[in-house]
């Protein structure tokens, strides 16, 4: 590690690893400051005390000047900076100082012919940051050099504005002397003069003599004295015009591009919106363009260079280059012939009065030298803008970021990145199918490899002999599908990336891996616990930083802050996380994860903050469900967690493959003696119970009504009691609610759905009153519980009740219901609350509105694979039919709902209306016989797009909406 340099022209504090670090004890930036000024002698420690303390020191204050010291040693860094000499200390031979370096640069100026004397003096110009020792400027004891550094740093601008005046650039001479001083102030007469010859020089030779004059009144004002025999003379000289001026030096002929980059032979595709920017970007100083390996940042540089030919620029690939030979590099790409001097202060010579485009491509494994050199460049070189490319920033302040992105996933072969796959292929194989099959397939190539431009060149390689369908069944491993030689394969870009992290970053890039989604900062820091090699939760949010710089994951959505990270890169992570043996230890920390998001999406599903639960639920998905295939396997006991209280959610959810996972957890041999057994077996209970599969559900939840834990009774009593009520059991449904509602610790959102199942109970059998006791108390329930998925299904049973009795009525509040179920993102109260509302609008004639809605929740229950649900709409879309004079095809629906699995018996008024549209239709026994004879040859899936192609023709007809 390179020892630190002190910093003192400017703020007080210590450069070290390519940043100032500030010091934040006001005495150790004291002591640091009278250390530095020093210069390498002994500062004795009453000095320095009196230094800090003035008269005001403590008791002993040689002891409390070596606490200073020591604190101080551990702020410089391993080689503490400071050593003990005698009764004093001074700096180590090996620390350096920014006064130092400023002082070198000034004296090596003198002699110099004038180009180089204004490289070397804006080089030591360039060090300085501000006011001279910063707050401590005003201490007593360095008020004097405080002093003595602002003339020293005048002298010095002084001495550029005459190297510059040699050379004729009068203009730089008044932009130097502009930071010196005023006419409205003293002055010295050397800035005087300089600031009469750069005047005259430029042809203003009336401001020149008004210079003079604001000069003479300032000494007669102020101390009584008129201008010395020189400046009169000068003032003489410009009143003749016979001032001697340089004329400005003819400019040397502009560098040629360096023989690297030659135009491209292959279309460029997209990236209008990026070379607009570009355009924009580059009007400044420095601009960066950064993304991840194989995004095409060369490329899109090169191209937008092709389209400026009278740009003058220099390019400069820095690919192969070490870190100790970029200034050599530039200074090839430059025609510079390299000799024994100063390679940097050469390159700065040449550039100074120059208007070029420098352009470094490939700086990301060279960076800290480039970033110095980019430094000097814009400190040293006005007319030099900087164009890089980087998978990772400079970390300049004045740079200007293009970030570039792989090419937006594609929905239809006519976007950017099917284009440029489309064109390579055609360019190796002008006789390739274009059917649409292969169209489509190149569509899913495309998706699969992230829209990178590198993967997509290399895929079309290979879909030039395998074909375009043959590709996409083989890139399952498309890392060593599309690897390539040295750096041009995907792999290589990868290893390029990853071997320019340090270890704990790759530690980190490893784990991060195995989230198969979006990830947040937390969601991060709560996986690397306990990973081996990364630096622990408190080095996350850096190394994270890191990695987004690189391009390896994607900079915070502007959405949600979640990361995503590239496929290609997460695969590339996991085959590091196997080879590194942390695989199975990742694993069981994302499981944790993953029941911890569980068990609080499960409490916030309850209350205010129930719909941002959804949300993320659906958000982190595909985690959720990794996290489930591989704790089922390996740790049960997570498992167990996870799919409980995924599932305690689930009234509002209809997620099938989750419930497909919670079937698999509950039925695990080890499941129910664990901790979380009962509450994974509930769970997955009423989900199936839910969806129709009511004899699973009893079987499982058979047992589980004594249970301690308030959220495994609530939902082993909610659970019987949606068997009971589609096994159409009345008085077992609302004897099992019933004593739910006496259940201690049940939370308040809980004891709505008791009351809901109550209420939908009491109303298909006809009791009135108690329908509406338990109606009315869900609705307070609910508003106490601040959850609006709970309010929806409170809005939904008072609806449903009303359509019974009022189907009018019930429109507003199965309306309401829908309204709010969509709001909060609770799809399965979204779909009983339409499908009681499509009976309502049926019930009152409204098909227009009915028949569309009807024709939506076919596939949303079909989908959704709640065939209770799919039934009831199939019969309703029946009624429907009927109404509209199709009775055998009203028949037809009918007869095929009464024997579908997991349809629910018929009762109460619906039982009066089937007969009706039986009796209507008038068939005879074999016309009965025909109608049941097809209704039971009928899949369901037929029985399905048979009521879609039904209800599209009553839409199309006489009337129709």
């Amino acid at each position: 590690m390179a020892p630190p340099t002190i910093c003192v022209l400017g703020s007080v504090g210590v450069y070290r690893d390519g940043e100032l670090r500030s010091l934040r004890s006001r005495t150790q930036r004291v002591v640091l400051a009278m250390l530095a000024l020093a210069e390498g002698r002994t500062v004795s420690a009453a000095a320095l005390a009196d230094g800090i303390w003035g008269d005001d020191g403590p008791q002993d204050p040689r002891a409390a000047v070596h606490t200073v010291i020591s604190r101080l040693r551990s702020s410089l860094g391993p080689d503490g900076g400071v050593r003990t000499d005698g009764d004093g200390y001074a700096l180590t031979a090996g620390t350096a100082s920014d006064l130092a370096r400023f002082s070198t640069l000034v004296a090596s100026a003198d002699g110099e012919p004038p180009a180089r004397r204004v490289a070397i003096l804006r080089e030591a110009l360039g060090l300085w940051r501000g006011a001279p020792l910063g707050d401590v400027a005003d201490t007593l004891a360095l008020r004097a050099d405080q002093t003595r550094l602002e003339l020293a740093r005048e002298q010095a601008r002084e001495a550029l504005g005459e190297a510059l005046s040699a050379l004729g650039r009068h203009d730089e001479v008044l932009e130097v002397l502009a930071a010196v001083g005023s006419p409205g102030s003293v002055r010295s007469e050397r800035q005087v003069a300089l600031h009469m010859q750069a005047l005259y020089g430029l042809g203003r030779h009336a401001d020149a003599l008004e210079v003079y004059q604001a000069h003479r009144a300032v000494l007669a004002d102020s101390l009584g004295l008129d201008p010395s025999p020189m400046l009169a003379q000068l003032q003489e000289a410009v009143l003749t015009h016979q001032v001697e001026v340089v004329a400005p030096a003819p400019r040397q002929a502009p560098p040629q591009p360096t023989v690297g980059w030659q135009p491209s032979t292959t279309t460029f595709v997209g990236r209008s919106r990026e070379t607009a920017r570009l355009d924009d970007l580059v009007v400044g100083r420095c601009t960066v363009v950064t993304g991840p390996g194989g995004v095409g940042k060369t490329r899109l540089v090169t191209e937008w260079l092709q389209g400026r030919p009278g740009t003058e620029v220099v390019v400069v690939d820095l690919l192969g280059t070490v870190a100790d030979g970029v200034d050599l590099t530039v200074a090839v790409a430059l025609g510079l012939r390299a000799d024994d001097r100063d390679v940097r202060a050469g390159i700065l010579e040449y550039l100074a009065p120059e208007s070029v485009l420098l352009v470094l491509d490939n700086c990301e494994h060279v960076l800290a030298p480039v970033r110095l050199l980019v430094m000097d460049v814009l400190r040293r070189a006005p007319g030099v803008r900087v164009l890089a490319t980087s998978r990772q920033r400079l970390g300049l302040p004045q740079e200007r970021l293009l970030p570039l992105a792989p090419l937006p996933q594609p929905e239809h072969h006519d976007q950017d990145a099917v284009l440029l796959f489309m064109d390579r292929l055609r360019a190796l194989r002008p006789d390739a199918p274009m059917a649409q099959e292969d169209l489509d397939a190149a569509v899913a190539v495309c998706r699969r490899l992230d829209g990178l431009p590198l993967a997509l060149e290399l895929a079309a390689t290979r879909a030039a002999t395998l074909g375009i369908r043959g590709l996409v069944d083989r890139l399952d491993d498309a890392l060593a599908l599309l690897d390539g030689p040295d750096q041009r394969g995907l792999r290589g870009v990868l290893d390029w990336s990853y071997n320019l992290l340090a270890p704990s970053r790759r530690a980190l890039l490893r784990t991060l891996a195995i989230f198969e989604g979006p990830f947040s900062l937390p969601m991060a820091e709560a996986l690397v616990d306990g990973v081996e090699g990364a630096d622990g939760r408190r080095g996350v949010a850096g190394g994270l930083a890191d990695l987004v710089d690189l391009g390896l994951v994607g900079p915070p959505d502007a959405h949600d802050g979640a990361h995503r990270m590239l496929d290609l890169v997460r695969a590339y992570g996991r085959e590091a996380l196997d080879r590194s043996e942390g695989l199975t230890r990742s694993r069981r920390s994302h499981a944790v994860w993953a029941a911890d998001f569980a068990r609080e999406a499960a409490q916030r599903a309850v209350g205010p903050e129930d719909a941002a639960a959804f949300a993320t639920v659906d958000r982190h998905r595909a985690d959720l469900l990794a996290a489930l295939r591989w704790s089922v396997q390996d740790a049960p006991d997570l498992a167990a967690t996870i799919a409980g209280h995924l599932m305690a959610v689930s009234p509002f959810r209809t997620d099938v493959d989750l419930l497909a996972w919670a079937r698999r957890v509950a039925e695990h041999p080890a499941v129910a003696e664990l901790p979380d057994g009962p509450l994974a077996r509930a769970a997955a209970a009423r989900a199936a119970a839910l969806t129709g599969d009511i004899g699973w559900a009893e079987g499982v939840v058979d047992g589980l009504l004594d249970v301690a834990d308030p959220l495994t009774a609530y939902l082993a009593h909610h659970a019987l009691g949606i068997v009971r009520l589609y096994g159409n059991d009345p008085a077992g449904g609302l004897a099992v609610v019933e004593a739910g509602m006496a259940l201690a610790g049940v939370a308040t959102a809980h004891r709505v759905d008791f009351h809901v199942t109550a209420g939908l109970i009491t109303t298909y059998a006809g009791d009135r009153g108690r329908s509406a006791t338990h109606v009315m108390a869900a609705l307070a329930l609910a508003d106490a519980a601040g959850a609006g998925a709970y309010r929806a299904v409170a809005a939904y049973v008072e609806g449903e009740r009303l359509v019974v009795e009022d189907p009018v009525a019930a429109v507003d509040p199965l309306r309401r219901a829908v309204d709010l179920a969509d709001a909060v993102g609770a799809p399965f109260v979204w779909g009983i609350a339409s499908t009681s509302l499509a009976s309502a609008l049926v019930r009152t004639g409204r098909s227009d509105q009915a028949g569309p809605l009807l024709r939506r929740l076919l596939r949303h229950w079909r989908q959704a694979r709640s065939w209770p649900q799919v039934w009831i709409t199939v019969r309703l879309t029946a009624e429907l039919l009927a109404s509209s004079g199709d009775h055998e095809g009203a028949l037809v629906l009918l007869d095929a709902a009464d024997h579908g699995a997991g349809a629910t018996p018929v009762t109460g008024t619906d039982l009066q209306r089937h007969r009706a549209i039986r009796d209507r239709a008038g068939l005879d026994r074999d016309g009965q016989a025909r109608v049941a004879a097809l209704a039971g040859a009928l899949s369901a899936t037929q029985v399905v797009e048979r009521a879609q192609a039904a209800l599209v023709d009553v839409e199309g007809g006489p009337g129709g909406g």
